[in-house]
């Protein structure tokens, strides 16, 4: 399942206020990861002479992880292993956390598609990125500031079609000062 449990306990001695001994339990799945849970998918047509379908329908995840920041130069390179260098998607969500309450206005840096995608506590999700086409460059700004004033939902969506990979998901407080988006 995924998860690691190791349990023991040493041998108990006897003291002068009754026995004494020790126990140690370990959970990796209560261990706390900082990040957007990232999951990449091979996006290369079934058949060949078919295009790539660069949509997240009736695709099976070939790697999945925490990533601490959305800031990936990958080249010609991939993510991981499993995933192709060219035709492959990836899906982040998660929730960030603004170390100040404010308007902040999201960008990406991308090669090739991207999505940014907030989802507030009490509202509908809203995208304020879509540049879903074969495209590189940026950072390309959102239209408008998003309020932030604790955290909130994302999901950002990405895919490659050929050539160098890079995507970087960044922020711009109301000073303008740009940033790469850390998460919670």
């Amino acid at each position: 399942n995924g998860n690691v449990g190791l349990r023991f306990t040493s041998p108990t001695v006897s003291t002068v206020g009754g026995s004494m001994g020790m126990a140690f339990s370990y959970n990796s799945q209560s261990v706390v990861q900082h990040g957007l849970l990232g999951t990449y998918y091979d996006a290369r047509p079934q058949s060949s002479g078919s295009p790539a379908e660069f949509t997240f329908t009736d695709k099976q995840p070939v790697l999945t992880r925490v990533d601490p920041e959305l800031n990936f130069s990958w080249g010609d390179g991939s993510p991981g292993p499993a995933v192709p260098t060219d035709q492959f998607l990836a899906r982040w969500k998660g929730v960030i956390t603004p170390d100040v309450a404010g308007a902040y206005t999201f960008g990406v840096v991308q090669d090739d598609g991207a999505r940014v995608i907030l989802e507030p506590q009490n509202g509908p999700a809203s995208t304020v990125i879509n540049r879903w086409s074969a495209q590189a460059g940026g950072p390309n700004w959102a239209d408008q500031a998003t309020t932030l004033s604790g955290p909130m939902g994302i999901t950002v969506e990405y895919f490659e079609q050929g050539g160098g990979a890079t995507f970087q998901l960044w922020a711009k407080n109301a000073a303008g000062q740009a940033f790469v988006v850390p998460s919670a």
